[in-house]
């Protein structure tokens, strides 16, 4: 599909018109830790979901429930997923994916009852 060309400028098709992929997987454990994998790129988008997180935790001053998701730690690598093809592509990529992967992943109990 390609998108209506603007005088001056090149034409865009959907890759080109995507701002960043959020990928989210592994998200439904009760132990839930998400880290940022691409500060570079994403990482103001990955730090204003800590700041949303953070504001949350002031605003209902929720002392029950003080674990964080969004950790504070970059990782230096990247886990091998469904967002290949686009980072080849160059589109900035937000992996939202709990690590350490929940013990319940690719085993018989990895199932609704466990979200």
């Amino acid at each position: 599909m390609r998108y209506t060309n603007v005088p001056g400028q090149q034409s865009l098709n959907q890759i080109d018109a995507m701002d960043m992929l959020i990928l989210l997987d592994l998200i439904g454990d009760k132990s839930v830790q998400f880290q940022n994998f691409f500060d570079r790129t994403t990482g103001k988008y990955y730090n204003r979901l800590r700041d949303i997180e953070s504001g949350l935790f002031r605003s209902y001053n929720n002392n029950a429930y003080k674990r964080t998701v969004f950790s504070a730690d970059v990782r230096g690598s990247f886990i091998e997923d469904d967002h290949v093809p686009f980072l080849h592509l160059d589109v900035p990529i937000l992996h939202l994916i709990s690590v350490p992967f929940p013990s319940t992943w690719h085993r018989d109990t990895d199932n609704e009852a466990n979200l």
